[in-house]
């Protein structure tokens, strides 16, 4: 990987282990991250650049967070990067035990608030917007692993991570400038916003859950856990590039094999591989991305004129797809996992020096997820091969 490949990033960044468990890897080091529970292999992660905005992201004591009838106790339990650092919050009251932390954000702009959670006696949690944010809410059941009920269509998500844990995520688009923005986690029994049925009965004093890793980042999606411990932290972006004289590219024609998913919201393209000159970047280059609404485009400009633009498929956010992308003048061709090669007959193909992988050449439109398998074939494939390698 590291001798064909350039690729750096300038900063430390996180990623989960064959081994299931959250760790490390050093400033310029790719990260192959795998599946919490499964151990599968998901592959070459690629992320934008996010900062989490909460300081000291795995203090969750009124030292960090202002507490609301709960009492907070370090280091009581496995974390999910197998540290004894997860902190254990107990509810004292019936209902209304919360947490929250003050942040600055800017009307208009996109936050999400995650944090790993694990019932210790207390099943359901919920997240809600507070001052400067709309004040929806979205409950979440840690027994079931599932999204429970929310105040309207939200854009939530809950992940297993193995062994209890899952991690918990709200977005939100602030509605106010404020100094004090904040979203709010409570602890509930059920799904109904409270400790016991009636609200009324003393809570056992130990009933509670672990909480570990709370990021709260700009941005519609959540990105892998950033940890701070005294100041903001920044995970710069993942930047990886191949010449084409590096792996016998055949600049008249050729077959790009990728498996790759996104977990990016699908608001822009997500780019999966972009073949270009080092002169000019945009202005000739094949392109291959998923778009804006969730299906895969294969893009040739020549010239800075588009002379090939097709698409393929749908919903694609958060699945493997298989994708081969095929080029020839004047023969142009992308089949999709489940779908028959779409070609277009009408185009010339572009000089190119540089694949940029997982994002445009200018260090945009980043892929937001993984890629398994990028495969090339200095030859163009007939449709028929095309649908049979994306099987």
């Amino acid at each position: 990987f590291a001798d064909l490949i350039t690729f750096t990033r300038a900063s430390t960044a996180t990623f989960v282990g064959s081994n299931g468990l959250i760790q490390s890897a050093t400033t310029n080091t790719p990260r192959i991250d795998f599946d919490p529970v499964t151990n599968d292999r998901k592959g070459f992660l690629i992320e934008e650049a996010r900062t989490n905005a909460f300081d000291n992201s795995e203090d969750f004591t009124s030292a960090n967070f202002t507490l609301t009838s709960l009492t907070v106790t370090s280091n009581q339990g496995t974390a999910p990067d197998g540290t004894n650092n997860a902190d254990k919050v107990v509810a004292n009251v019936a209902s209304q035990c919360f947490m929250l932390k003050n942040t600055g954000i800017t009307s208009g702009d996109t936050h999400t608030l995650s944090v790993f959670a694990k019932a210790d006696g207390l099943n359901f949690i919920q997240i809600t917007g507070s001052t400067g944010f709309p004040t929806e809410f979205q409950n979440y059941n840690l027994s079931t692993g599932a999204l429970a009920s929310s105040s309207s269509t939200l854009s939530s998500s809950i992940e297993d991570f193995g062994n209890g844990w899952y991690r918990l995520a709200l977005t939100l688009t602030a509605n106010n400038t404020v100094t004090n923005g904040r979203f709010v986690i409570a602890l509930m029994s059920g799904d109904d916003g409270r400790i016991d049925s009636d609200a009324t009965s003393t809570p056992s004093g130990t009933d509670g859950v672990l909480l570990f890793g709370a990021q709260f980042e700009e941005g519609a999606f959540p990105t892998s856990y950033i940890p701070t411990s005294g100041a903001t932290v920044t995970r710069a972006a993942d930047a990886a590039s191949i010449a084409t004289s590096a792996f016998g590219y055949n600049q008249d024609e050729g077959t790009f094999l990728a498996e790759a998913s996104t977990f990016d919201d699908i608001s822009s393209a997500k780019c999966v591989f972009f073949a270009s000159s080092s002169g000019a970047h945009f202005t000739d280059r094949l392109n291959l991305f998923f778009s804006s609404s969730e299906v895969v485009k294969f893009d040739i400009e020549v010239g800075n004129t588009q002379v090939a633009n097709i698409t393929r498929g749908s919903g694609f956010l958060n699945v493997f797809k298989k994708m081969a992308a095929a080029y020839q003048e004047n023969n142009a061709a992308l089949a999709v996992t489940g779908l028959d090669a779409s070609a277009d007959t009408s185009c010339t193909i572009p000089t190119n020096t540089i694949l940029q992988i997982g994002a445009f050449s200018n260090s945009t439109t980043f892929l937001n997820g993984h890629i398994k398998k990028i495969q090339y074939f200095p030859r163009r494939l007939s449709d028929t091969q095309l649908q049979e390698i994306t099987r």
